[in-house]
């Protein structure tokens, strides 16, 4: 049972929101890897994608049944590397990907209320990423991480989403500088 309920938006498929309210450093959140690959490049190569397709193939059919109700942006993709494409994260310095089935409803901000931490756990030999809380969380609150580094100016965050995700941010940060000429300018120097 996870902390948050799926919720469909308008405009963005669906999103996770607070079933309770969360302090700045608790832990909303803790999943094990559904799906993940090591040593991946990216395009990934066409024997990654069919190590991929077999690994969600092996899936038992309820959970399989999850994961192809995920999004997938890259509709030239066979929908299981899609899928995969679309909802994964970056895992081990980028050495390696990973799909979370219950964190990948987990939508982005520039300016997020938790944050992705992983852990190894050694006697499942596993990656488990944990929710943190960065900003206090109220309850029925949309609860967000940031896909990429939120520091970056909104110009190349707005490319690199568009680029890597297939959307525009629409976030707090992303409108309150599009609106604010000064902040715009003052991003733009940073």
């Amino acid at each position: 049972m996870t902390p948050f309920d799926v919720v469909p938006i308008p405009g963005k498929g669906f999103g996770a929101f607070a079933k309770k309210e969360y302090e700045i450093d608790e832990e909303v959140y803790q999943e094990n890897p559904l799906v993940y690959l090591y040593g991946l490049n990216k395009p990934y190569t066409d024997a990654q994608k069919r190590e991929l397709e077999e690994k969600v193939e092996s899936l038992p059919s309820k959970v399989k049944q999850d994961y192809f109700n995920l999004s997938n942006v890259f509709p030239t993709e066979v929908d299981a590397v899609g899928i995969f494409m679309t909802n994964c994260f970056d895992i081990d310095d980028g050495k390696g990907s990973a799909l979370y089935i219950n964190l990948a409803r987990i939508n982005h901000s520039c300016y997020p209320n938790c944050k992705q931490k992983y852990y190894f756990d050694n006697i499942n030999n596993i990656l488990i990423e944990k929710l943190i809380c960065i900003q206090n969380i109220h309850l029925h609150e949309e609860i967000t991480v940031s896909y990429i580094n939120p520091l970056q100016s909104t110009n190349d965050r707005q490319e690199l989403l568009l680029k890597n995700y297939c959307f525009k941010c629409d976030c707090f940060l992303c409108n309150a500088v599009n609106n604010n000429p000064t902040l715009r300018r003052f991003m733009r120097s940073a």
